[in-house]
């Protein structure tokens, strides 16, 4: 099982230290957790990317036993967040959570996590700063305009565009996103890899 007790209690202690950092709580002062919940990054990375496959694959079966555990992995990315133990990941963290609200149909929450990520994300033409766009698209209206092509982050950037506003080139976005799918093996990947699916 993906989330047994230990996760269940890991989930708690991330959430704990969120509060603790909302409230100013000094380091020195913080309780000794019995269990590191920075492991959890193991399973709900697992249940992002698993999840994502099986709506490649059509795979309902797994699909339907993975989605409780979207919940959990949400709030473990968003806590992962404002916990700030971590910062260096603070972009998968807000990423990861933004992905894993917007599967389980938490539009609102995905909004707010993909425009914090916004914010931390400066490499223009990083898979990353895409699938925020994306997501800026999709859940807030932004204008996401067509670009001279380049290179692949241009031609799937405009091939998003030309599925939503004209439902064209779902075979060319498909091939392309597979493509860079194999080269960079990334759940955000796997994210933009299935956007048009919802």
């Amino acid at each position: 099982m993906i989330f047994e007790k230990n996760a269940r209690r890991m989930l708690k202690y991330q959430k704990a230290k969120a509060k603790l950092v909302e409230y100013d709580v000094p380091e020195q002062d913080y309780p000794r957790f019995a269990l590191n919940s920075n492991e959890l990054s193991y399973p709900t990375t697992y249940v992002l990317s698993r999840y994502s496959e099986c709506i490649i694959e059509n795979n309902e079966d797994e699909l339907r036993e993975l989605t409780p555990f979207l919940s959990a992995t949400a709030e473990y990315y968003d806590s992962a967040f404002k916990s700030k133990d971590r910062q260096e990941y603070d972009w998968d963290f807000l990423l990861s959570g933004a992905s894993a609200y917007f599967l389980k149909n938490d539009f609102g929450s995905a909004k707010v996590l993909a425009k914090r990520a916004n914010e931390l994300i400066s490499d223009k033409k990083s898979p990353q700063k895409l699938l925020v766009n994306i997501y800026n698209y999709l859940l807030d209206g932004i204008y996401l305009p067509f670009l001279k092509i380049t290179g692949n982050y241009e031609r799937i950037n405009n091939n998003f565009l030309d599925y939503f506003k004209k439902g064209k080139s779902l075979e060319t976005l498909k091939k392309i996103c597979g493509y860079i799918e194999k080269k960079c093996i990334k759940t955000e990947i796997l994210t933009v890899y299935f956007m048009w699916i919802y």
